[in-house]
């Protein structure tokens, strides 16, 4: 069989439209969200199925790998009524962002993405003690935990009176399921931690 004339397409996978997007965008030094990649896609693929779910994770993956040292990504209050993570150049805030509304989290925190973001499954949420120690925050120290608008603070304490928490031997700070709920309404699988820059409070929000 002459296979001289056969032709081979090549077709992109959604990471690589994703990876190639975000490529054109920080090159531009633009702020983005998950959702903006996914619109973009879906406009320049009508065809292709492109669930919102997959390009977040994608995006949040690429930002992982590959322009977290040029960006930042700061969870961030939309004036549509909803929170995302806005993408932003490190002296760029992500306020400006043509959506953005109020910020949780917001600047002067360090995000963390490696570790301890899961709910366990005894349904505690670990806070480790990369957080912990910056802030003095050893075995047997007193937490204070609070909470406003869906954002839940921890910061030292010596006063024993309303939600305290006591970090464990092991070093870390468990958060088990009543205090979470009473924190955010339900009880969110995920979540992103944050450590403000002068090491005074740790915040915990629900991944979206």
């Amino acid at each position: 069989m002459d296979t001289s004339n056969v032709t081979v397409a090549i077709v992109d996978t959604l990471q690589d439209k994703v990876s190639s997007l975000i490529a054109v965008l920080t090159g531009q030094n633009a702020v983005f969200t998950a959702y903006d990649i996914t619109k973009q896609l879906r406009q320049e693929n009508p065809t292709m199925d492109i669930p919102h779910l997959d390009v977040k994770e994608a995006v949040f993956e690429e930002w992982k790998q590959t322009f977290c040292d040029e960006y930042e990504s700061t969870l961030t209050r939309l004036k549509i009524g909803q929170h995302a993570y806005v993408y932003h150049p490190a002296n760029v805030s992500a306020d400006s962002h043509p959506l953005a509304d109020t910020p949780l989290i917001g600047a002067g925190f360090d995000t963390d993405t490696d570790s301890d973001t899961d709910l366990t499954v005894e349904n505690r949420l670990n806070i480790s003690r990369r957080f912990l120690r910056p802030m003095s925050l050893i075995p047997g120290k007193l937490v204070q935990v609070s909470a406003a608008n869906g954002v839940m603070s921890l910061t030292p304490t010596t006063d024993t009176a309303g939600d305290v928490l006591v970090v464990n031997a092991d070093g870390r700070l468990r958060l088990g399921e009543k205090i979470l709920t009473r924190a955010f309404g339900t009880l969110p699988a995920k979540y992103r931690i944050a450590i403000s820059s002068d090491k005074s409070v740790i915040k915990v929000q629900p991944e979206d």
